[in-house]
């Protein structure tokens, strides 16, 4: 079975993947912001949700798994993967979007 499949069996949007909730606290271990060539991207909480800011839009964040979360972008239907990586001291320090970091 496909990826595709088994979330229309679930009953949830194909390419969406399932959302984990987070605490304030763990919420505000992911603010910060990065580096994300060309540019920079920022990621803040407000309201009791995360967000990317980056090229003029503030986009909804929602975690899946181990430090992997998805947007949807503007003017899309598709969600686009982020992961925010860890360094030596564990602290988070960079953003991966779309296969680059």
């Amino acid at each position: 079975m496909t990826r595709w499949s088994i979330q229309k069996c679930e009953g949830r949007k194909p390419g969406l993947a399932a959302t984990v909730a987070m605490s304030a606290a763990e919420m505000a271990n992911y603010v910060g912001t990065y580096s994300d060539p060309p540019g920079r991207a920022e990621i803040l909480m407000r309201d009791g949700r995360l967000f990317l800011k980056e090229f003029g839009f503030t986009l909804p964040v929602s975690k899946t798994v181990d430090n992997r979360f998805f947007i949807t972008p503007p003017l899309s239907s598709q969600s686009e993967e982020i992961k925010l990586i860890p360094g030596a001291d564990n602290r988070i320090e960079y953003l991966r979007r779309a296969g680059r970091a």
